[in-house]
């Protein structure tokens, strides 16, 4: 009889964060910037974090994250005042872009938050797989401004031209 009654309880609770609670709206959702390659380096240039969601309406692991970690006040309050660039990477349909940057930092899964300093930190990005929580955003957004700080080289600055748009990142 417990373990009947144990069953049926995993199934109600399991039901509610299924259906309940990942498909009813959020108060707070933080809209982003299409993903581009262009955006990403405009950001470098110019001193600006980018955060990126790499995201499907196919993924359940995505909505959950989202809700519970990524769409929070803090988070939200955070982006911000820090002056980041909230950048949506959706892969729902192939998308050249994303998915090579996405090979380039060498992953293929999904849920994936990407926090990319400017500058010359800007080959070190700091990533979040698969279920992140929004203490872990926070600390990713302080680890990318402590890299930001490090100082950019004027010559790699004035020379950033618009053919260099193309990733290049070497993940140690």
């Amino acid at each position: 009889m417990i373990s009947y009654i144990s069953f049926i309880l995993i199934i109600c609770f399991g039901y509610l964060i299924s259906f309940h609670y990942l498909f009813t709206d959020s108060k707070t959702v933080i809209k982003g910037k299409p993903f581009s390659e262009e955006l990403l380096y405009t950001n470098k240039s110019n001193g600006i974090i980018s955060m990126v969601k790499f995201t499907a309406d196919w993924c359940p692991n995505c909505k959950l994250v989202e809700k519970m970690s990524l769409n929070t006040e803090k988070i939200q309050k955070s982006i911000t005042k820090n002056n980041i660039s909230f950048i949506t990477a959706d892969i729902t349909q192939p998308h050249g872009a994303a998915d090579s940057y996405l090979k380039a930092i060498g992953n293929r899964s999904i849920p994936l938050l990407v926090v990319i300093p400017p500058g010359n930190a800007f080959s070190k990005p700091v990533v979040l797989r698969d279920i992140y929580s929004e203490s872990d955003i926070l600390k990713a957004i302080k680890k990318a401004q402590k890299l930001t700080s490090l100082p950019m080289k004027k010559e790699v600055k004035k020379n950033l031209k618009k053919e260099d748009y193309k990733l290049d990142i070497k993940i140690k």
